[in-house]
């Protein structure tokens, strides 16, 4: 109650609304790494905007890894984001309200104000775009990935009840956000771990053992390259991610 940066937020009809705050992550669906994760104020845009920043960012710090495709559910599928991942050259795996094609609006009489004829083709456009979103969704080709999307809440269900993200330990935006990135960081530490050449111990044991030279000490930078470069050649053929939000108070 405390907290000036917490907004009274609530995931759906019928709970009470508390002080919270929203996390966002942009995980690789076939080997469950997150790939971004940030925290913002619980607004009723803050999962579209930030989605799309860190897409932005992904692809800027990290250019080997190529996006193909992005799942995600219904609230991600409006005209604005559908054209920015169009224009970023990413097939959105959205499922949209209406199911059903639009008709492309014409007008009996030209405009003569430019303005309205520019709003026109804006318009046209903006049909275009969920027209083509929906073909996606008809054609059905990308089920699969879209199938795998509930890795993402599992994920998110490991974060709350493994390693404390359903609730701030501070105060502030910036508080809330380092935390969720060292969340984060463990996650994704375990995962490495799971994708070692020998696999036969996984989870802690597999962190705790390290690499031993003659007379010389452990040297885990080494392994985590490793772990690392594997991971990233892995995310880099299976080029499909999903964005998540979940809220934290």
């Amino acid at each position: 109650m405390t907290d000036p940066d917490a907004r009274l937020y609530k995931k759906g009809k019928g709970q009470e609304a508390y002080p919270r705050y929203l996390v966002h992550d942009v995980i690789d669906v076939q080997s469950r790494v997150i790939l971004s994760r940030r925290a913002s104020l619980a607004t009723g845009t803050a999962e579209r905007e930030t989605s799309l920043e860190q897409l932005a960012s992904i692809r800027f710090r990290h250019p080997s890894i190529t996006i193909r495709t992005l799942s995600a559910d219904k609230a991600y599928g409006t005209t604005e984001d559908l054209k920015e991942l169009f224009v970023q050259g990413i097939t959105p795996l959205v499922s949209l309200r209406r199911k059903e094609m639009e008709e492309i609006p014409t007008w009996k009489r030209r405009a003569k104000d430019p303005a309205q004829e520019a709003q026109r083709q804006a318009n046209v456009r903006e049909v275009q775009i969920r027209n083509q979103a929906r073909l996606i969704q008809q054609q059905g080709g990308d089920r699969s990935i879209q199938a795998l999307r509930t890795r993402c809440e599992h994920v998110f269900a490991e974060g709350k009840e493994c390693h404390g993200l359903d609730r701030a330990r501070s105060r502030g935006l910036y508080a809330m956000e380092e935390q969720a990135l060292l969340t984060a960081v463990v996650q994704n530490l375990k995962r490495l771990c799971r994708f070692r050449k020998n696999r036969g111990e996984t989870g802690s044991l597999a962190c705790a053992k390290m690499e031993f030279g003659a007379g010389s000490p452990a040297r885990p930078p080494v392994l985590w390259r490793q772990m690392a470069g594997r991971m990233v050649s892995k995310i880099r053929h299976e080029g499909s991610l999903c964005p998540i939000h979940s809220p934290a108070f």
